[in-house]
């Protein structure tokens, strides 16, 4: 594999939402409280990784390695991408492009730039979650 073959992105952000909409899921598994609204610092701090403590069952164990993949890869975007994907993907509410704009930029910005955003965090965050395992390539 060349490093700087060409990722095929749309392919790419399917696999990255298809992993991000289990989150809520997980985090209910896991016991892990989902919240409304956190300012700019307690989101990139949400995603700090932390030490996955055994709890019981392995279903249970299961959903919190997969939910410390994701929050790992989540902290690695950048603090723009990671707003939009959290108001997207990981807020307790869903949220439309509107309401994304206004919580994440304090007022009205065009539905194609938080399309933009949510785009390239979804990229960034295959590119982390399990070193790349789900980007797809394009073929030669």
């Amino acid at each position: 594999m060349d490093i700087f073959q060409e990722i095929d992105k749309k392919k790419t952000r399917k696999n990255a939402r298809d992993i991000l909409k289990k989150y809520r899921r997980l985090s209910r598994m896991c016991e892990e409280g989902l919240t409304n609204y956190y300012s700019k610092e307690q989101i990139s701090s949400l995603f700090h990784v932390k030490k996955v403590q055994s709890t019981q069952g392995s279903i249970s164990n299961e959903a919190k390695r997969e939910l410390v993949a994701i929050q790992k890869a989540l902290g690695t975007l950048s603090i723009e991408n990671l707003e939009v994907i959290y108001f997207t993907y990981l807020s307790k509410e869903k949220h439309s492009c509107i309401e994304i704009s206004e919580l994440v930029y304090g007022g009205y910005l065009s539905m194609k730039t938080i399309e933009r955003r949510q785009q390239e965090g979804l990229v960034q965050f295959c590119e982390a979650y399990k070193n790349g395992k789900y980007l797809i390539w394009l073929d030669d």
